[in-house]
């Protein structure tokens, strides 16, 4: 191996970690990030994930049970809920735009959203 052949080792990686970090979507929320709190498709609260809501919990009661949400640093997940499966409280937190959490028996879904991240053609087919 030349001197020649490690020098272009070592571009071809450093080119390939550089588009890493321009391409990778890092999924960062901005100051307007929101949970969209939704029964039945209809949406009955707005979560915001700011630094003031970080260990509050909010119970979530449907016609099915309730749900405990719990709110943490630009984060949220389903701590307790009253329904058989638990499918919603193993899911864990959810943390980017357009992430969702859903409880079926409950009808209930927690959607993250940022203002900033809402297109009619989303970055990657575009």
């Amino acid at each position: 191996m030349t001197r020649g052949d490690k020098f272009l080792i070592l571009i071809l990686v450093l080119g390939s970690l550089l588009s890493m970090v321009i391409f990778t979507d890092r999924g960062l929320l901005t100051e307007r990030a929101y949970v969209s709190v939704q029964v039945n498709g209809q949406e009955v609260q707005k979560i915001q994930l700011d630094k003031t809501m970080v260990g509050k919990t909010v119970r979530v009661e449907t016609e099915g049970g309730y749900n405990l949400i719990e709110i943490g640093d630009g984060r949220i997940r389903v701590l307790e809920a009253d329904c058989r499966d638990q499918i919603d409280v193993l899911q864990g937190w959810i943390s980017k735009p357009g992430e969702t959490l859903v409880c079926l028996p409950h009808r209930l879904i927690l959607q993250i959203i940022d203002p900033a991240e809402v297109d009619d053609i989303d970055h990657i087919n575009y």
